[in-house]
């Protein structure tokens, strides 16, 4: 369990460690400024790259780490990319690598382990992993 710290965090939503000891902040239109910590999970829901369900400042709130999750995208995800966040808006990237400088974007710590190419759709529901990542 984690702490809401800011009303950016959202079910199906990377989130950030926050100011304070247990809290979290979410990356979503955001500078991302420490470790991404995982997804913000939610029981018989759908987790999304889109808004969802919105926590407010000190819920608690569930983190995914580890494991499997399906989530939405809103662009092309291949079976086997990287997921990067951006730092300076908090924007997902599906790449073929790990950008390991970090100048630019923050790794995940995750996969693409079900994608959403052609011949299916640009955008759409993904499932992403930690194994193999």
């Amino acid at each position: 369990q984690a702490i809401a710290g800011d009303d950016k965090v959202k079910v199906g939503c990377f989130v950030q460690k926050g100011a304070k000891e247990g809290e979290v902040i979410g990356t979503s239109g955001v500078a991302v400024n420490s470790k991404v910590l995982g997804v913000v999970v939610k029981d018989h829901y759908l987790s999304s790259e889109s808004e969802t369900i919105t926590y407010k400042a000190g819920d608690n709130v569930t983190i995914l780490n580890a494991g499997n999750i399906f989530i939405e995208a809103k662009s092309e995800a291949k079976i086997g990319q990287y997921i990067h966040i951006a730092k300076a808006d908090g924007a997902l990237s599906f790449d073929d690598t790990i950008d390991t400088s970090g100048s630019t974007k923050v790794y995940t710590g995750f996969r693409v382990s079900k994608g959403n190419q052609a011949p299916y759709t640009t955008d759409g529901i993904i499932e992403i992993t930690t194994a193999n990542a």
